[in-house]
Order: structure tokens, then sequence, then C-alpha cells
């Protein structure tokens, strides 16, 4: 069966010439216009890959013949739109000597149109995975431990929480490709403004949320809206966690939301929705972005997508704006990673070619200039990664506190382990909407997490 595109998707196909061979020049050219200069204008590093070292990397063990085979794979429609083009670049050289096509299907809905592949059983050979939904797949997905291995051994151990997504019952099914940097996105002029720094801890972020208030400045706005899914479980969860709540216990069975650890967690975003901009908490995945680019926020949760938005349409706030990590609670500082991962299907008709192709996808070239071009919106999960001196971090003084740290950082279910459950109770929004609902509504707390213990009972328990 074909797949037919949806209407919000694009596909580019990357092919090898036939009967002749691209130059070396003409390889250059074609790679000319990756990420490393995207967005990033002065602040580009001198250690960022050349075109020369995308094309030409020294590993010539990731090159084979597949004799002609057609690969198609659905991707995730970047936000950051020159990032497609970064990837279609990026596998031009691979196609060439591979002898081999790849058409990419980028699709703004890719998790609903890979949910129909799966049931369909037919389709793309590679799919773009979000969180937890390897384990939802795992027996639709090929075992991949050589390429994950392959890649910790020229790259660095896997973090933990790359780890959690991609192995399922002790076989890699996916490759953590790539993890989205959340921060809080903060104005550092008005921070000044009211004599503070960036929040460390989850008190500090109310105090200054209650100073900006008070003074009549543009307020933080922490999303916990229904239409921001990302952005509010993302800080959901990581606030959860911080303050010592859980949804499930350490095995991964019995539901523990109910804890003195939740309610004060939900206690305290009472608390911080009261003295805050009452927008976050109808705001989608863009709203903040646009609030925060045009000065009436002064403070959000995001990923760096607003900071290149900023350099490209705002000077004046990429100026004036920096990142932060989330803050640490009375149980340590704790964050949701948002992961996304490569799968290949077991419906595909050219299995070691579509390996061959996230062999060349993890190549360390390849992932810096993808975090480059992206300014750390999407970086590779990987332990020798984040010392690159091609890294945005390691160049741009915006983003220092980007770079990613395996402690703490966690996916959803924890302290138990990845699961199905747990990636149905993500795309449920239950922990996103029982903060939502402290916020913006007079229940109970003890009503509220009562509710939401009962949703996750539906999904762990039956």
């Amino acid at each position: 069966m074909k797949l037919s595109l949806p209407l919000n998707a694009s596909s580019t196909r990357v092919t090898p010439r036939q009967g002749s061979s691209l130059s070396r020049r003409e390889i250059l050219s074609l790679l000319a216009g990756t990420g490393a200069a995207i967005g990033l204008g002065a602040c580009a590093s001198t250690g960022s890959p050349s075109a020369a070292d995308l094309a030409f990397a020294d590993d010539d063990t990731f090159i084979a013949d597949y004799a002609g085979a057609q690969l198609r794979a659905l991707m995730r429609n970047s936000n950051f739109t020159d990032l497609n083009s970064v990837t279609i670049r990026q596998a031009a050289s691979w196609s060439q000597e591979s002898n081999a096509t790849i058409d990419f299907d980028f699709d703004d809905r890719w998790r609903e149109t890979f949910a129909r592949v799966v049931a369909d059983g037919a389709g793309p050979d590679i799919a773009e995975l979000y969180g937890n939904a390897t384990h939802r797949y795992a027996n639709k997905l090929i075992d991949v431990s050589d390429v994950a291995e392959e890649a910790e051994a020229r790259l660095g151990d896997w973090f933990e929480a790359a780890r959690a997504v991609g192995v399922v019952d002790g076989v890699w099914r996916a490759i953590p490709w790539a993890s989205t940097s959340h921060a809080i996105n903060f104005r550092e002029d008005l921070l000044d403004e009211i004599g503070q720094s960036a929040p460390q801890t989850y008190d500090d972020l109310l105090h200054v949320a209650t100073l900006l208030r008070d003074a009549g400045l543009p307020q933080a706005a922490i999303s916990m809206g229904e239409g921001a899914t990302n952005d509010s479980g993302n800080f959901a969860y990581s606030m959860l966690w911080s303050f010592g709540g859980q949804e499930v216990d350490d095995m991964g069975k019995r539901v523990v939301l109910d804890s003195a650890g939740t309610r004060a967690a939900l206690a305290y975003f009472r608390e911080l929705a009261a003295v805050s901009d009452p927008r976050a908490l109808s705001f989608d995945e863009f709203a903040n972005n646009a609030a925060f680019l045009d000065g009436s926020i002064a403070l959000t949760q995001n990923a760096p997508s607003i900071f290149l938005a900023a350099q490209q349409g705002a000077p004046a706030i990429a100026e004036a704006m920096n990142h932060a990590r989330y803050p640490a609670g009375p149980a340590g500082r704790h964050q949701l990673v948002e992961m996304n991962s490569l799968g290949v299907c077991d419906h595909s008709r050219n299995i070691e070619a579509a390996k061959g192709w996230l062999r060349h996808a993890m190549r360390r070239e390849l992932l810096v200039a993808r975090a480059s071009a992206s300014l750390a919106f999407f970086v590779p999960p990987i332990g020798g990664i984040a010392e690159d001196s091609g890294m945005p971090w390691n160049t741009v003084d915006q983003l220092r506190e980007l770079k990613p740290l395996d402690d703490g950082a966690h996916m959803t279910g924890w302290p138990g382990p990845s699961s199905v459950e747990s990636a149905l109770v993500y795309e449920n929004r239950t922990i996103g909407r029982m903060f939502a609902a402290v916020a913006s509504s007079d229940d109970s707390i003890g009503s509220i997490v009562r509710t939401a213990s009962d949703e996750l009972a539906r999904v762990y328990e039956t």
C-alpha cells in the first residue's frame, strides 16, 4: 500500500544520480545550506562542522551499497522549517554513496499518521517516534541493537532517559535521535528591574512572579493549556517529580499519585498561577511564544524556538532574553525529557538499507549540525556529544543552560519503567490537566488529585 500524504505533510526525495557520480564539488554544493549557519548569525562557532565534514566523514564504514533500495521515512515536520532541509541535505551523500533512494514525508501530525501505519501494517520503512511510543509499538519495530551499540561505542554512553525510550524488554527498538531542550525562557532586563536573577528553585520562581505582578511589569506565564500539549506536559511532570510526587510505584504497576508530594506540587502551582498572567492557562504551543515575542510576558517555559524567532524578527527581545534550567523543588531538580527516536518498521522490504541510513544519521558531524541548526532545540541524548565544541551551548551565551544532563532527566512513568501505559497517560494529558484544574477552579486539591488518580488507574490497573 502506498500511503496518501495528509494535507499538512510534504514529501521530498533524495536520490542517487543515475549513470554518473556526483563530484565532491557537487556534494558540497548540496550541503552548503546546512544548519550551522541557520539563525546563528554572529554567534556561529568556528568549531561547527563544515560542509566537507558532513559529506566526507573519516569513518567510511557507514556507507554500503544497497543496490537501488527505495526507502520512505515518516518524519516530524519541524517548527524549524530549515531543519527539514538539513535532514534532506545530510542524506544526499549517503544516498549517492549507497545507491539508495530515500523519500522524507515531513508531517505535522506524524504521531497520528504512524498510528495509522501500524494499523495498516504498511507504509514507510522508517518512522520518527515520540516519547514512549517505542514501547507502544515495539512489536512493529525491528531490533536495532547493533546500530545503538555502534553509536554508543563512537559517541559515549546513552543517557538513562534514552535507554528508557529505546530499549523494550532488553532489545533496542528505536534509536533516540533528538531530545528537546526545554527551559525557562526569561527577560533578563525585566528581572533586573525587580532586582532578581534567574530562578533556581520553585520558591524563587514564585517570588519572581509575585514581584513582576506587584511592579506592574509583564508577568510570568507558565503554559498549562489543553492545547499546549508538550509545553504544559513537560512542566507538569517536572514539577510533580521535583515536589516528590509520582504517578505509579517503582514497578510501574500501582497508582500512587495521591501523595503528600503531589498535593504540595498542586498547592504550589495554585499559588503560582494566582500571581501569573491568566492567559497562560489557555495558551497553546504557539501563544506563549507570541506573547513573549511581543513583550507582554516576562517568563515562560519553552524550547529555544523563541530565541530563534527573536533573532530573526525581534532582535531587542533576543538581546534581552536568556534561558534557565527548570527549578529545583523539595525533592531536587527533575525534568521530563521530550524525546524523538528513529525506528525501522517490520513491514519494510529494505531493512538493511533502513538501518544503514540510521547509522548515517547518527554520525557525530551530522548530529552537531542538526543541533546547531535548531539552536539546541534538537540535541542527541548521548554523552560524548555534549562537550563537542560545535554544540550551541558551547558557542552561544544565551544557550549555555541548555547543555543536557543525564542526572534528573526522566521519561513519563518514572521512577517506574517506561511503558505502553505511561505513553497512553501522556497522550491523555492527565497530569497536565490535573495542574490546570487547580489553577482554573476552586475545587479542592483532594478532589482534583482523586479524579486524576482514577484516570491513571483505568490505564495502569485495568
